[in-house]
């Protein structure tokens, strides 16, 4: 199967319920799609994590080289202040927190795949137990033929897009 991007497989969450056989064999892929982008996006945003606490400690050294070389007398609360405001840090900074947010796309779109799977099964239950079907108990011709109409109307109206699901 073809690879999704974010936007597609985003897309891909809608449940077609007229076409419920299709949405059920695609379900599977496209959760592994889902599930594989969002390993990898947790492993950025670990590396990243990573990269920070290096940079950290470069600029810390980096910092305490200099005042050492200026013989200069600096506090540490001084220190650690000009480490969170060096470039390296703070482009670092910037890093972690990109992939951050990235990851909780990628979390929340699995999620939402796992909560598509349950409403796929849920509705596979209802039309087995024929939720979706005519009633079989006769109600009389007249209370037959008004619910078929309003069935008939709500289902064209579905398709069309005028009233949600």
């Amino acid at each position: 199967m073809r690879q999704y991007n974010y936007d597609e497989l985003e897309s891909a969450l809608k449940i077609d319920e007229f076409n419920l056989d299709e949405c059920i064999i695609r379900q599977p892929e496209l959760f592994r799609q889902v599930s594989e982008k969002y390993k990898l996006e947790v492993s950025k945003r670990d590396a990243a994590k990573q990269a920070l606490n290096e940079a950290l400690a470069e600029a810390d050294a980096e910092i305490r080289e200099a005042a050492a070389d200026a013989k200069e007398r600096v506090m540490e609360s001084d220190i650690k202040s000009q480490v969170q405001l060096h470039r390296s840090v703070r482009a670092a900074k910037d890093d972690l927190h990109t992939l951050a947010m990235s990851t909780g796309q990628w979390e929340a779109l699995e999620k939402a795949f796992e909560q598509r799977m349950k409403a796929l099964d849920l509705l596979v239950r209802l039309h087995g137990s024929q939720y979706f079907s005519t009633p079989t108990k006769v109600l009389g011709a007249a209370k037959t033929n008004q619910a078929e109409a309003i069935k008939s109307e709500m289902s064209r109206m579905r398709r069309v897009g005028r009233v949600s699901k």
